[in-house]
C-alpha cells in the first residue's frame, strides 16, 4: 500500500480469472498489501494471507473423474486428512448422522442426534430438536460433496491456529468494516456451523469444533475451524 493508502499498482482481483498473492519481499504479505499474481489458486492465496492449510469444499456440481472416499467417512475426517487430490463424499459413504442431517441426505436422523445430545450433555430432547431446527443445513441435498478442491470451491475450510483467525477477522475489518458476527455451535461444528454457515450466510465462520471433529476429524486442542465462502476469496485474500 502506498503513502496515499492505495493498493500498489496491481489490477483488482475481479479482472483475473485465477489469481494469487505475490508476497512483497522475503517477509511475505503484510496487512494492507495488495500485490499478487495471476497464476495460482484460491487455497494458496488463503494460505499466504492467513497461514495454515485450506481445503476447498464443493457442494454438488460436476463429479465425473473424481474418486470417492475409499471408506465410510465423516466430512470433518476428510477435511482433517487434507487430501492432495479431490475426493467425493457420497450419501452412501457418509457415516456421520450430523453431516447426513446438515447436508439434507437423511432428515430422519434428527431424532437420533437429539437423543445423543440428551445423553451426552443433558439437553432435553425437545430443546435438542429446537437446536437442530436452527443449525445451518441444506434444503436441497447435493448428489455428493467434493473435498479437496484448490479453486472454484463453494467454501474453503481450515483447521487453523488462533493467529489465523485473528488475521482473517482483521482482514474482514479492513475490507468490509464493522464486526464479523459469528454464531457459535459445538454441534456439527465443521459440516454445519463452519462449512454450511459460511456457504448459506455468505460470511466467514468460526467454530471451536465438536466431539466428532476433535476425535474423528483430528482437530487438535490448539486449533479451531475457519471457513470462508468461495465468493469472498477475491476480497479477503486477493483484493
Amino acid at each position: 500500500m502506498d503513502e496515499g493508502g492505495q493498493c500498489r499498482a496491481m489490477p483488482c482481483a475481479e479482472n483475473i480469472e485465477i489469481g494469487q498473492w505475490n508476497p512483497s519481499g522475503e517477509s511475505g504479505i503484510r496487512e494492507g498489501d495488495c500485490v499478487w499474481r495471476a497464476d495460482t489458486r484460491d487455497t494458496e492465496a488463503l494460505e499466504r494471507v492467513f497461514g495454515g492449510r485450506w481445503i476447498g469444499i464443493r457442494l454438488g456440481g460436476e463429479v465425473a473423474g473424481i474418486s470417492p472416499a475409499t471408506h465410510t467417512s465423516r466430512l470433518c475426517e476428510l477435511v482433517g486428512k487434507a487430501p492432495s487430490t479431490p475426493q467425493l463424499l457420497l450419501p452412501s459413504s457418509c457415516c456421520c448422522p450430523g453431516a447426513q442431517y446438515a447436508l439434507g441426505w437423511r432428515a430422519e436422523v434428527a431424532e437420533t442426534i437429539a437423543a445423543e445430545l440428551h445423553a451426552r450433555i443433558g439437553l432435553s430432547v425437545g430443546a435438542a430438536r429446537d437446536l437442530l431446527e436452527t443449525v445451518p443445513r441444506l434444503m436441497q441435498p447435493p448428489q455428493a460433496v467434493v473435498v479437496g478442491e484448490s479453486a472454484g470451491a463453494d467454501v474453503y475450510v481450515s483447521f487453523a491456529q488462533p493467529l489465523s483467525a485473528m488475521k482473517l477477522i482483521r482482514r474482514w475489518h479492513a475490507v468490509h468494516g464493522g464486526m464479523l458476527r459469528a454464531e457459535l455451535s459445538s454441534v456439527m461444528a465443521v459440516c454445519s456451523a463452519a462449512i454450511l454457515g459460511a456457504f448459506l450466510y455468505g460470511r466467514p465462520a468460526v467454530t471451536f469444533g465438536c466431539p466428532e471433529s476433535r476425535n474423528a476429524g483430528g482437530l487438535s486442542r490448539d486449533r479451531l475451524v475457519l471457513a470462508v465462502p468461495g465468493l469472498l476469496v477475491g476480497s479477503l485474500a486477493r483484493g
